[in-house]
Order: structure tokens, then sequence, then C-alpha cells
């Protein structure tokens, strides 16, 4: 007995056109939609702008700091004397010269707290006696360091 094919036959499918639209009415995003989405982008943008002032502050704080360090190491290394920068408490510090004297306009104060540092920057290298690291710490308790390097007087911060 032979056996035969039997061809399947599979109906043709057929691909729906789009519904007929209601005269009228146009495709889109609802005002609910579009008002939902406007929520939580803003939400999102609050949430994150919240967060950010305090660490620029802090960061920005922290460089000052730096650019201090480099003015004591500058003053060493110019007015050929040693200079220091001295911790006053947690949230100020100051420029001082060769004779132990302020040099005005040098008193920074800050809404961070600084570790204490008594740093001397030593002529004619603009060198310090120690590596030395300062903290900066904002309200968050975020942290910046500042690092100074005693052989080469290297600074290096954020």
């Amino acid at each position: 007995m032979i056996a035969t094919r039997r061809r399947l036959s599979i109906p043709p499918v057929t691909i729906a056109a789009d519904p007929p639209r209601q005269p009228g009415r146009e495709a889109g995003f609802t005002l609910v939609e579009l008002v939902l989405v406007i929520v939580i982008i803003s939400l999102l943008t609050a949430t994150a702008t919240s967060m950010v002032p305090e660490d620029v502050d802090r960061v920005g704080i922290a460089r000052q700091l730096l650019s201090d360090l480099r003015a004591a190491q500058s003053c060493s290394l110019y007015r050929g004397q040693n200079c220091r920068l001295l911790w006053l408490n947690a949230s100020s510090y100051e420029l001082r010269d060769g004779s132990d004297t302020v040099i005005a306009g040098s008193q920074v104060t800050s809404n961070v707290s600084y570790s204490a540092f008594d740093l001397s920057f030593l002529y004619p290298m603009g060198t310090v006696a120690a590596d030395t690291s300062i903290t900066v710490t904002d309200n968050r308790g975020g942290v910046s360091t500042v690092t100074i390097t005693a052989s080469t007087g290297l600074l290096r911060g954020p």
C-alpha cells in the first residue's frame, strides 16, 4: 500500500488595518498622563538637587583650603621665611608669616569642620616636617581630604 501525502491547507493570515477612528478624536496622551509624568519628573529633580549643595560646598571649601595651603607654601618660598597655616577651631584657620603675625585677610571661617592642623612650611623648599592629611567634614558626614607630602611639599585634594 502506497502512502499518499496530504497537503495541509493553512488559511491565509490577514493583518487587520488600524481600527477606524472616531471623528474628532486624535491619538495622543491624555491630560492625566501628562500631569503624572510632570509630577514624577519634579519629584526626581527635587530629590537630586536637595543632595547636591552641601557636597558642592564641602568640595569648594576643601579646594579653598588647598589654595590657602599653596599660599602658605608660596609665602615661605617668596618671603624667605617659614610660614604657618594654623587651625583655630573646628571651622576656622588662619595664615601667619615667619614672625607669627596673622597675614591680613587670611582668616577663614566656614560651615564645615576641619581636623586639627598646625603646618609650618619651611624655607627654602616650601615643605612641611611630616606627611599630613586634613579632613573637611560637612553636616551630613561627607568628607574631603587634603594631603601634604613632607619630602616634596606636594599638595593634593579634591
